[in-house]
C-alpha cells in the first residue's frame, strides 16, 4: 500500500524546461564571446608590443655598432649613381636579425598575412627573408639612395617613431607621415587612399597599434595621437640628403 501513495520520482527535463537552459547559455555565450575575443586580442597585442621592443633595441645595438649611425631602411647590393641597379636588395630586418636571432620578434601574431617585403617586386630580385610585419619609418631609416641618418639628427629620440605596424596589401620596405615635404594632417593620415594609411595598419588592435621608438621603447597609440597634439613622425624627408 505504502508502495501504490509513494509520488514517482520524475527523471529528465521537459521540453520547455530544456529550451530555457539552452536560451540561457546562447545569452551568457553572446555577452562571453566577445569578451574572451577581446582578451585574446590583447594578449596578441602584447606580443606584438614585445616584438616591436626587441626591434627597437635591436635598432639600438645595430647604432652604437656602427658609430650612432641608422640603418636604411633597405639597401641595394650594387648602389649605382644612375639608380639602374638591378642586383637584390637588402631589407633592414635582414640586418637586425644578427640581434634578435630569432625571426618570430619580426612578425604580429594579429596580421593576417605576413610575408617579406618587395616580394612581388621582381626588378628588386630581393632574395626569399623570413615573413615581416612592420615597416621602417621613411623620416628615420631612409631608403637605399639617400644618406643614412645618424642619432645626433634627432633631438627627440623618446618621441620618434621608428617603425610601424604594416597594413597588406603591401611590399614597401617603409612608410612617412609626410606629403610634399609638410606632415599630414589627421584627417590626411585616416584617409585610406593616401600613403600612410594604406601602409600602415592604424587599427590592428583594438583600434590602434605598436609603435617602436628611437630610444628603444614601444608603446600602442592611435594613429591620430601620432599626429596631434605631437608630430611623432621626426624631421621632415626634405632634411634628407640623397646619396645616388
Amino acid at each position: 500500500m505504502k508502495q501504490h501513495c509513494r509520488k514517482q520520482i520524475r527523471v529528465g527535463f521537459t521540453l520547455i524546461e530544456l529550451l530555457v537552459v539552452i536560451a540561457i547559455i546562447a545569452i551568457l555565450a553572446a555577452i562571453l564571446l566577445p569578451v574572451f575575443s577581446k582578451v585574446r586580442e590583447k594578449a596578441r597585442q602584447s606580443t606584438c608590443l614585445s616584438n616591436t621592443k626587441q626591434l627597437g633595441m635591436a635598432i639600438c645595438m645595430y647604432t652604437q655598432d656602427y658609430d650612432e649611425v641608422l640603418p636604411k631602411s633597405y639597401y641595394r647590393v650594387t648602389e649605382t649613381s644612375s639608380g639602374a641597379s638591378r642586383t637584390p636588395a637588402v631589407i633592414f630586418h635582414q640586418l637586425l636579425y644578427a640581434y634578435t636571432k630569432n625571426d618570430a620578434f619580426h612578425v604580429c601574431p594579429s596580421d593576417p598575412d605576413p610575408r617579406p617585403v618587395r616580394q612581388d617586386i621582381s626588378r628588386y630580385q630581393v632574395p626569399p627573408i623570413f615573413p615581416v610585419s612592420y615597416l621602417a619609418n621613411y623620416e628615420v631609416m631612409p631608403p637605399w639612395n639617400f644618406f643614412p641618418r645618424s642619432l645626433a639628427e634627432f633631438q627627440e629620440v623618446a618621441e620618434t617613431i621608428v617603425m610601424a605596424e604594416v597594413r597588406r596589401p603591401s611590399t614597401e620596405a617603409g612608410t612617412s607621415a609626410y606629403i610634399s615635404g609638410r606632415p599630414m594632417t589627421v584627417e590626411e593620415a585616416l584617409n585610406p587612399s593616401l600613403p600612410l594609411y594604406a601602409r600602415v595598419d592604424a587599427e590592428r588592435h583594438l583600434g590602434g597599434s605598436n609603435f617602436p621608438f628611437l630610444d628603444g621603447h614601444s608603446k600602442w597609440l592611435r594613429l591620430e595621437t601620432t599626429i596631434v597634439p605631437k608630430f611623432l613622425w621626426g624631421p621632415p624627408q626634405s632634411g634628407l640628403r640623397r646619396q645616388f
